[in-house]
């Protein structure tokens, strides 16, 4: 049931932001707007998960979490011209995150300095990624093809891929 679960967020969540709401930024607007745009609105609607949680910033660190790995999902998104692959690494690291995090002791007294282990814990994970997908369309050929996913990706200059 959790693997279904995590499925359907993964695969729901990117076709949202890195296949709707991309394809209308990548018309309206330049390559690091748009890219600026679709990773903070990723971020942004994490933090509606205080709702659930009633914890604000815990909350905010989840959004800071989804805002990274959001900039390394796009970038791939860009990368591959599909959005195929995402949806299955979304939905795979989902799952991961679940699996470790229903190991928690829900009964145990609150541990004060949780917020800053999420943190930590958060950006040693999510912090490779985001630089990963600034890595990966550092290319200006990679940029200048990236409105059209249905073109063949532009060939790279000798070394770069």
């Amino acid at each position: 049931m959790v693997l279904i679960n995590t499925a359907i967020v993964g695969f729901s969540e990117e076709l949202a932001f890195r296949g709707v709401l991309w394809g209308a930024a990548r018309k309206a607007l330049s390559f690091w707007p748009a890219f600026l745009l679709v990773t903070l609105a990723f971020g942004s609607v994490h933090v509606f998960n205080a709702v659930l949680t009633g914890e604000l910033a815990g909350a905010g660190v989840q959004a800071l979490n989804a805002f990274m790995s959001g900039g390394a999902y796009l970038a791939i998104r860009i990368r591959t011209r599909s959005i195929i692959p995402i949806m299955v690494i979304h939905a795979v690291w989902d799952f991961v995150v679940f699996l470790v995090g229903s190991g928690a002791d829900k009964a145990a007294a609150p541990d004060p300095d949780l917020l800053q282990q999420q943190l930590t814990f958060g950006l040693i994970l999510t912090g490779p990624l985001f630089l990963y997908g600034l890595w990966l369309v550092r290319s200006e050929s990679v940029r200048a093809g990236w409105r059209d996913d249905g073109a063949q990706p532009p060939a790279h200059p000798a070394g770069e891929t």
